[in-house]
C-alpha cells in the first residue's frame, strides 16, 4: 500500500490511501518472540467512511527472531520492523519515511488462535488516526521435512562434497544425520517453523572440532538456504540447495506378526507404486488377498486389506513410515468382529 500527502483528514480519498499504507505496514510487523504468529495473514482495516481495506502478512522466524513482509494493494512486498508480543498481547511500531516526511504507525491487537484484532494508529502528516484492524492465519498444511536430502558443497578448494541428509520431523521438532561417504554426524538443534528449517552438525574428527549450522527455506521437495561452518577456526559459508528423493514403496516387503496367543505368522507384501499411489497383494502361504486404498505421502504408507474365511470378513488396515528398506508401524483389524492392533516391521527384501 502507498501513503499519499494530505492536508485535511476530511477528504475521503487521501484519508483511505494513507489508512491503507498505515495498515500494510502495522499488519506487516508480528511477534519476534512466538512462534504461533508464523505463516500468512490476511489482514482488514476499516477507513471512516465504512470502506475495508485488506492486505497480506507474511511473517517468518529465525531462531527466536521474526520477520518477513506485508504486500500492499499495490502488491509491494515492505520489510517488517518492530514487533512485540507480550503473552497474547501484540504491539508493532513502524517508522517509513517517504517523501522527506516520517510516518509512525502502531498496532495494538489480541491474538487468538487464528486471529488478530485490535486498532491502528497513524500520525501520518501530524494528525492521529485511528481504524479498527484485525487479520486472519490462512491455514496451510504443515511443511514435513522428513525423507532423505541430497546436496553438494562447493569448496574454497575447488572439490565438490557430496552429502545426504537424513531428516524425521516431529511437529516443530527435527532429529537426523548427514552422511559423507562413510561418516556420519547426528543433527542437533533441529526445528521447523512455518517453512523455515534450522539445525546443527557438530563435528569431531581427528581431533579436529568444528560445527556447521544450517538454515534454510523448504518449499515442496527442495530447500534453499546458507551453511555456516567454522571449520579450522575460520569462517565459511556455502549455498545450501538440497532435494529430496522420491519415495519408493515398489519391492517385496517380509514381516513377522505376532498374534495376541503368541503365535508367529510369516507375511509379505508385494507391492508396485505409481505416484503415491500403491498396489498389490499381501501373501499368507498359499493366500494372496489384493490391496486397497493404497497411496504413500512424506512417506507414510497407507493401505487396506479386506479378506473373508469361513464366512467371515475380515478388514485389516496398514499404517506405516517408510525409511529406506524399512517399514515401521501399526495394523488394525476386525477380525471376528474384535479389534486387534499388532506392530508391522517390514523389511524389504527385493
Amino acid at each position: 500500500m502507498t501513503i499519499r500527502n494530505q492536508t485535511s483528514f476530511k477528504n475521503k480519498s487521501l484519508t483511505l490511501a494513507a489508512l491503507t499504507l498505515a495498515f500494510a505496514w502495522l499488519a506487516s510487523t508480528t511477534s519476534a518472540a512466538d512462534a504461533t504468529v508464523v505463516g500468512t495473514w490476511k489482514s482488514t482495516f476499516t477507513t471512516p467512511d465504512g470502506q475495508s481495506i485488506q492486505s497480506t502478512l507474511k511473517i517468518k522466524q529465525d531462531g527466536d527472531k521474526l520477520s518477513g513482509t506485508v504486500v500492499g494493494r499495490n502488491g509491494t512486498e515492505y520489510p517488517m520492523d518492530e514487533v512485540k508480543l507480550t503473552g497474547d498481547q501484540l504491539a508493532i511500531k513502524v517508522t517509513r519515511e517517504r517523501n522527506g516526511e516520517k510516518t509512525t504507525m502502531k498496532v495494538a491487537a489480541t491474538l487468538s488462535g487464528d486471529s488478530l484484532k485490535g486498532k491502528l494508529e497513524s500520525n501520518y502528516g501530524g494528525e492521529d488516526r485511528k481504524a479498527d484492524w484485525e487479520a486472519k492465519r490462512e491455514i496451510q498444511t504443515a511443511a514435513n521435512a522428513t525423507g532423505d536430502w541430497k546436496y553438494s558443497i562447493n569448496l574454497e578448494s575447488g572439490d565438490v562434497m557430496k552429502l545426504v541428509l537424513n531428516l524425521k520431523q516431529d511437529g516443530e521438532k527435527l532429529s537426523g544425520k548427514v552422511k559423507v561417504s562413510e561418516f556420519e554426524a547426528p543433527i542437533t538443534e533441529g526445528k521447523v517453523a512455518g517453512d523455515a528449517v534450522s539445525f546443527k552438525i557438530p563435528v569431531d574428527f581427528d581431533g579436529n572440532k568444528f560445527t556447521s549450522t544450517y538454515k534454510g527455506t523448504l518449499s515442496g521437495d527442495a530447500i534453499k538456504g546458507k551453511i555456516h561452518s567454522d571449520w579450522g577456526g575460520e569462517d565459511h559459508n556455502y549455498d545450501w540447495n538440497a532435494a529430496r528423493e522420491k519415495a519408493d514403496a515398489t519391492g517385496t516387503w517380509k514381516w513377522v506378526l505376532v498374534t495376541k496367543d503368541g503365535d508367529s505368522i510369516d507375511l509379505s507384501l508385494k507391492v508396485k507404486q505409481d505416484g503415491d499411489k500403491l498396489a498389490g497383494v499381501v501373501i499368507m502361504g498359499d493366500n494372496e488377498a489384493p490391496i486397497a486404498d493404497g497411496m504413500i505421502k512424506d512417506n507414510k504408507i497407507t493401505l487396506k486389506v479386506t479378506r473373508e474365511r469361513d464366512g467371515k470378513t475380515q478388514t485389516a488396515k496398514f499404517q506405516g513410515e517408510l525409511n529406506g528398506d524399512s517399514i515401521k508401524g501399526k495394523i488394525d483389524s476386525d477380525w471376528s468382529g474384535e479389534s486387534h492392533m499388532y506392530d508391522w516391521n517390514a523389511k524389504r527384501s527385493i
